[in-house]
């Protein structure tokens, strides 16, 4: 009895893994299509763009010079 457990355990843990395998690739061979962007999001991906460079850009001479300080 339990060796007919066993293998009818063994046949629909494959069976239930296979189904998932073939579901899995028949998702990805779904075509995916392009949405075109509208000028408003092109332009805040842009900005956004712009200021990313500004704060993460890495300039040696300014980061070396001495910083004033007020004595207040």
């Amino acid at each position: 009895m339990e060796y007919i457990l066993g293998l009818l355990s063994g046949v629909v843990f494959f069976a239930v893994m296979g189904a998932f395998l073939f579901i899995g690739y028949k998702m990805g061979q779904k075509k995916h299509t392009a949405q075109p962007v509208d000028e408003e999001e092109q332009r805040k991906m842009q900005q956004f763009d712009k200021y990313f460079k500004d704060i993460f850009s890495y300039d040696v001479d300014k980061a070396l010079q001495r910083k004033k300080v007020t004595d207040e």
